[in-house]
């Protein structure tokens, strides 16, 4: 089994973010935390010692900054 989609599966924006989520590589930490709510996310970034990334599409809602010394999401 492929660990990558087909180019088919995976729609972009014109700036190279994932279509769904307007989120790059970069964007995002090692560390993943998922919340059922978006509207928890404020709430969990809250203790991320800075926040150095913020956006949202639809229901997608995706904080990114530090804790500890680690990237996180």
């Amino acid at each position: 089994m492929s660990q990558f989609l087909a180019a088919s599966e995976l729609v972009l924006n014109a700036d190279g973010s994932v279509y769904h989520c307007n989120l790059l590589p970069q964007n995002l930490g090692d560390t993943i935390f998922l919340v059922g709510d978006p509207g928890r996310v404020p709430t969990v970034s809250g203790f991320f010692d800075q926040i150095d990334f913020k956006t949202q599409k639809r229901e997608i809602v995706t904080h990114t900054g530090t804790k500890n010394g680690k990237k996180v999401t």
